[in-house]
């Protein structure tokens, strides 16, 4: 009886390490952005700025926050919103 042949294969079990893959630098600019904010009111002309940031480069992720309120120089003045 002749003996099987070998096959041209072989297969082996592999395991990875777990580990998270490297963020995207947009993931990674965003959430520089939120984590900022999140310690801003929005009175603070800091926020603002990151607000018309966050607007700008990611517009469809500035909906979910306040607008920055801009509080006018003087008192006589109206105080307005900004809104993207």
């Amino acid at each position: 009886m002749p003996k099987p042949q070998k096959p041209d294969y072989e297969t082996k079990n592999v395991r990875f390490t777990e580990h998270q893959p490297p963020k995207s630098q947009d993931a990674k600019e965003l959430e520089d952005i939120i984590l900022k904010m999140h310690n801003l009111t929005v009175r603070d002309p800091k926020y603002a700025v990151l607000y018309v940031t966050l607007g700008l480069r990611f517009l469809s992720t500035a909906n979910p926050f306040p607008p920055p309120e801009l509080v006018p120089a003087a008192n006589h003045q109206p105080q307005q919103t900004l809104y993207l």
